[in-house]
């Protein structure tokens, strides 16, 4: 997982991250960042044929505050254990705001799952 300014498809399939970071400094709070994406990455690597999945992406800030949830699926091509399956997921920030300097925690959760699967944290600073 990672964050990153821009995000381009390139000919052969691939993504061309720019602007990678693991933070933000912002000139005032509420922060209304330009524009990021969040780029994840699911390896499946076990035999079994097409699957679907439901996946859940929050943004939490301090004291437990929730600035967004979204929720989408996506589909794991065929896989096996010789030849994992992957797929690439992007996720691109729309009208987010942060209304306070924080550690803000992204957290992700596959088909309803109880426990958290992954969460990555973007630490979210006033500019000096």
């Amino acid at each position: 997982m990672c964050f990153a300014e821009q995000v381009r498809n390139t000919p052969d399939g691939k993504l061309d991250l720019l602007g990678v970071f693991d933070y933000m400094d912002v000139p005032e709070f509420p922060a209304y960042p330009a524009n990021f994406n969040f780029v994840m990455q699911f390896v499946k690597r076990v035999a079994g044929g097409r699957t679907e999945h439901k996946i859940s992406v929050s943004i939490i800030g301090d004291k437990d505050r929730r600035l967004i949830e979204e929720e989408s699926t996506f589909f794991m091509p065929e896989g096996s254990i010789a030849r994992p399956s992957k797929v690439t997921l992007l996720w691109q920030n729309e009208n987010i705001v942060f209304p306070e300097p924080s550690v803000y925690s992204f957290n992700i959760r596959v088909d309803d799952g109880d426990s958290l699967m992954r969460t990555h944290q973007l630490p979210v600073q006033l500019r000096e």
